[in-house]
């Protein structure tokens, strides 16, 4: 069994892969698939590239609609989904204490998330 290493600095950090497997050209190429994935979603997410659907968001969305691609859409929903979901714990752990004018704070952000 061969061993691969590959290692690439992207989003500020050092990524590093170990694969292993039998044949080294085929573990080469699963990891350059892999490390042009990470290169195209620094360059989709990255808040430090002019060019990147995050800094054309920020730039343009308050004053107009943003066309996104749609796996960044997708991830938006997760995130709100999460989101929604964080609100809904925070909210189950403060249910006995909450003040009644924040429960429904709570209700409509967990709705709309």
């Amino acid at each position: 069994m061969e061993q691969f290493r590959l290692a690439k600095y992207a989003m500020g950090t050092r990524w590093e892969m170990v694969l292993n497997g039998k044949d080294a050209a085929y573990l080469q190429g699963v990891g350059e698939a892999a490390f042009e994935e990470l290169e195209r979603l620094e360059r989709q997410l990255s808040f430090y590239r002019e060019e990147s659907d995050i800094s054309q968001i920020n730039r343009h969305a308050y004053t107009k609609p943003v066309v996104l691609e749609p796996r960044l859409f997708a991830l938006f929903i997760i995130g709100n989904q999460m989101i929604a979901l964080n609100l809904v714990f925070a909210f189950e752990e403060i249910a006995d204490v909450a003040d009644i004018v924040i429960l429904p704070v709570f209700s409509i952000a967990v709705e709309f998330g």
